[in-house]
């Protein structure tokens, strides 16, 4: 949830933990599996930028990384992500 304020709360969807949801329920389809790919993604690390950007740390059982949100674009910027860190 991302509140500013001079805007009201609003929820942030991440691209990058999309992604990695779409891939994790593409591979369950690939090996002919029926039950829906689930992936706990957690956000681990969370700051505050200058101009109302957040800066977080998204990890899951596969992956992880750094990204940096601009509300003003709605844009998540992906800094690093990386399987084995």
């Amino acid at each position: 949830m991302l509140w500013s304020a001079d805007r009201p709360v609003r929820e942030v969807e991440s691209e990058f933990a999309r992604e990695v949801q779409v891939r994790s329920q593409r591979m369950q389809q690939m090996q002919e599996q029926v039950q829906v790919a689930v992936v706990n993604i957690a956000i681990t690390s969370l700051c505050p930028l200058p101009a109302g950007e957040v800066l977080y740390a998204l990890e899951s059982d596969a992956v992880s990384g750094v990204f940096q949100f601009d509300p003003v674009r709605d844009r998540e910027n992906r800094w690093f992500h990386n399987a084995h860190y």
